[in-house]
C-alpha cells in the first residue's frame, strides 16, 4: 500500500514537471549537471552527453533553434575542452614559487565554442536567403566597431595565431546576438530564467562541496589550472576559496553576482507565477557563492548594487517584496544559513583587509600593475600592445618589475582594454556600456507596473559588472551583452 502510494505520488510529480516547461528545463538541466560532475567524463564523452541532452530537448520542444539556444546557455559553465598551453613568461624569469612552470596560459576549445559554430551556420543560412535581421539602434554597430578596432590592434602588433583564436572566441557573443534576434522569441524568457537558476544552484552546491573538502572534487569539468591563494599578507593561506567550474574564485563570483541581483528583483513582482522555493534556493546558493569565494570587490559591488536596486524599486516605484508568494519559514532558514556560512569567512577576510595597503598586500601589488599598464598606454596609445598581451608587454618593458614575481594582468578591465587595444578601443568600450544602460533606463520609463522590474534588475546587474571591472581583470562586456539579450532583445 505504501509502495503504491509512493508510486502515485512520484508519478504525479513527474507529470507536473513534464507539463511545466520551466520546471522541466530546471530539473533536467540540474540533474544533467550533477550526473556529469560525478560521472567524470573525458572531453569527448562530455560532448556526447551534451549532444544527447540536445536531442532530448529537441524531442521535447520540437524546435531545433530553441533546443540549440538552451544548449548554448547550458554549456557556458563548461570551460574544459581541447587545451593548448602557452608559455607567457619563461620560468627562469619568474621568482615566485606559485609559478613553477613560469607564467602559463591556456587556449581551451570549449563545448560552447562548438555550439557557437553551429549557431553561425544557421545565421549564414539566413544571410544567404536574405532573411537575416540585424539589431535595431546604434549599439550593435558600436560593438562591431569595437571588435574591428581590436582586430586591427592584433594586426599591427606582433602576435601568434593563438591570440587570434582567443579573439574569435571573444567575438562569438555577436553570434549569440544574431541567433537570439533571428530565431528566439520572448516566450523563451521563462526557460532562460530556469536555466540560470539551475546554473546558480549547481555552482552553489559545487562550491559548498569544494569548501568542505578544501579543494576541487577532482571532476573532469573542474579546471586543472587552479590558482594558488593566500600568498599576500592580506590573505589567509589556510582558507580555500572555491572556484566551481571556473578558473578563479573571483571569476565565479563576478559571473554569479548579476544573476543573483536579477533573481532577487523577481521577488518584487506580485504577478510572479514562479516557484518561490526554487527562486529562493537559487538566491541562497548564489549568495553562498559570493560569500565563500571571498571576493572583496564582489562583496562591495553586491552591497552597493543591492542598495541601488532596493532604492529604485521601493522608493521610486513604491513596490515591496512579494511576501505572499514567499514561504517566511523558508526565508528565515535561508537567512540563518547565510549567517552561519558567513562566520568562518567574513571576520578573517575583513580583518585581513587592514593589511591591504602594506608592502606585500594586495593594494600595493595592484598599484604596481596599474603603473605598468599606464606606462604601456603612454607608449602605445593608439593600438595598444595587442589583444591578450598585457602580461607579456608589461614583462618585456620591465624584466625585474612586478611581473617577475606576480605575472598577472592589471586588476582593472578598463586599463587592460586601453593597454592592449589603445585609447580608441577604451572609448568605444565605455560608450557601449553607456548606450546599453541608457536603453534600459528608457525601457524602465516605458514599461508599466511590474514589467518595470525586469529592466531595473538588468540595469542594476550591469552596474555591478561595471563596479567589478574597476577591481578585477575580467572584461565583462561579453557577459553584459549576454545578459541583455538573454532577457531582452537588446
Amino acid at each position: 500500500m505504501i509502495i503504491k502510494s509512493l508510486y502515485h505520488f512520484l508519478a504525479r510529480k513527474i507529470q507536473s514537471i513534464l507539463n511545466n516547461q520551466q520546471l522541466f528545463v530546471f530539473w533536467t538541466t540540474l540533474a544533467f549537471y550533477f550526473f556529469i560532475l560525478f560521472f567524470n567524463p573525458n572531453n569527448k564523452i562530455l560532448l556526447l552527453f551534451l549532444a544527447l541532452l540536445f536531442i532530448f530537448y529537441y524531442l521535447y520542444f520540437k524546435k531545433f533553434s530553441l533546443a540549440l539556444f538552451l544548449f548554448y546557455i547550458i554549456s557556458i559553465i563548461f570551460l574544459v575542452g581541447k587545451t593548448y598551453f602557452i608559455e607567457i613568461i619563461p620560468k627562469a624569469f619568474v621568482k615566485s614559487r606559485l609559478y613553477p612552470q613560469g607564467r602559463m596560459s591556456a587556449l581551451i576549445i570549449t563545448p560552447n565554442d562548438i555550439i557557437s559554430f553551429l549557431m553561425l551556420l544557421l545565421i549564414l543560412k539566413k544571410l544567404f536567403l536574405k532573411k537575416l535581421k540585424l539589431p535595431k539602434g546604434k549599439n550593435f554597430y558600436l560593438l562591431i566597431l569595437y571588435y574591428v578596432w581590436l582586430f586591427i590592434s592584433l594586426l599591427v602588433n606582433p602576435t601568434t595565431s593563438v591570440f587570434f583564436i582567443m579573439f574569435l572566441q571573444n567575438i562569438s557573443i555577436l553570434v549569440f546576438i544574431l541567433f537570439k534576434i533571428n530565431f528566439i522569441d520572448k516566450k523563451a524568457l521563462p526557460l532562460s530564467l530556469a536555466l540560470i537558476k539551475a546554473i546558480i544552484v549547481f555552482e552553489g552546491s559545487l562550491v559548498l562541496m569544494q569548501f568542505i573538502k578544501k579543494s576541487p572534487l577532482g571532476s573532469s569539468i573542474e579546471l586543472s589550472m587552479i590558482p594558488a591563494f593566500g600568498s599576500g599578507i592580506d590573505e589567509n593561506p589556510f582558507f580555500y576559496r572555491p572556484v566551481g567550474t571556473f578558473h578563479h574564485a573571483n571569476e565565479l563570483a563576478n559571473f554569479s553576482l548579476p544573476f543573483v541581483l536579477i533573481l532577487f528583483s523577481f521577488l518584487y513582482n506580485k504577478k510572479l507565477k514562479d516557484n518561490s522555493s526554487i527562486l529562493l534556493t537559487s538566491i541562497l546558493l548564489g549568495v553562498i557563492i559570493i560569500i565563500l569565494t571571498a571576493s572583496r570587490a564582489v562583496w562591495l559591488s553586491l552591497f552597493l548594487s543591492l542598495l541601488l536596486l532596493v532604492f529604485i524599486i521601493e522608493k521610486k516605484f513604491g513596490y515591496h517584496l512579494n511576501l505572499k508568494k514567499i514561504n517566511l519559514k523558508y526565508l528565515i532558514l535561508i537567512l540563518i544559513t547565510i549567517a552561519i556560512i558567513s562566520l568562518p569567512v567574513l571576520p578573517w577576510r575583513i580583518g585581513k583587509s587592514f593589511y591591504l595597503f602594506e608592502e606585500k598586500g594586495g593594494a600595493f601589488t595592484r598599484k604596481q600593475l596599474i603603473k605598468e599598464s599606464i606606462s604601456l598606454i603612454k607608449k602605445y596609445p593608439l593600438f595598444g600592445v595587442g589583444y591578450g598581451q598585457n602580461i607579456q608587454a608589461s614583462f618585456k618593458q620591465n624584466l625585474t618589475g612586478i611581473m617577475s614575481y606576480f605575472p598577472e594582468a592589471v586588476h582593472n578591465a578598463f586599463l587592460i582594454v586601453a593597454s592592449e587595444s589603445g585609447l580608441p578601443a577604451l572609448l568605444l568600450f565605455i560608450s557601449i556600456f553607456l548606450f546599453e544602460s541608457k536603453k534600459l533606463i528608457l525601457a524602465i520609463k516605458k514599461e508599466k507596473e511590474y514589467a518595470k522590474i525586469i529592466p531595473v534588475g538588468l540595469l542594476v546587474a550591469k552596474v555591478s559588472l561595471i563596479i567589478n571591472m574597476f577591481f578585477n581583470p575580467f572584461n565583462n562586456l561579453g557577459l553584459f551583452i549576454f545578459i541583455n539579450y538573454l532577457f531582452l532583445n537588446g
